[in-house]
């Protein structure tokens, strides 16, 4: 099959990018003197120039998490807990059929909140309490 000049130029492997969760969900946000808890919703990974991006969009529940969601913008976290036990299993299951993709060996935490894209890169991240996930960044 023959392939146009266009089509050379535009075709590019395909970004790998999954939901791993439609639905809110609770993220704890710790910092060096406190801890807050956000919801989130549309709760993604995907694989671009070989790390791993998590991905989530925040949708705080009242006037209590609105605060929070402040200190987010204005300090930045030492670790956030995902606690939802289907995030942290289909995160797992994506990382081990996609492992010969991550060829970075980096993993980044994007985060939008107030229709800004926050961004942290990861330095371990492990199983955490109920099956969800411990991000130390």
């Amino acid at each position: 099959m023959r392939t146009s000049r266009f089509e050379k130029f535009v075709m590019m492997p395909p970004m790998a990018d999954r939901s791993l969760k439609k639905g809110a969900h609770t993220v704890d946000f710790q910092y060096t003197n406190n801890c807050d808890s956000i919801n989130a919703i549309d709760t993604r990974v995907a694989i671009d120039e070989g790390k791993m991006i998590l991905k989530f969009t925040l949708k705080p529940a009242g006037g209590n998490q609105s605060d929070d969601e402040e200190n987010l913008h204005t300090d930045k976290p030492v670790s956030v807990q995902i606690r939802d036990e289907q995030v942290g299993t289909k995160l797992r299951n994506f990382q081990t059929a996609r492992l010969k993709d991550l060829t970075a060996g980096k993993m980044v935490l994007e985060v939008t909140s107030r229709n800004k894209v926050l961004s942290f890169e990861v330095k371990r991240i492990k199983r955490g309490q109920l099956s969800g996930l411990d991000l130390t960044l």
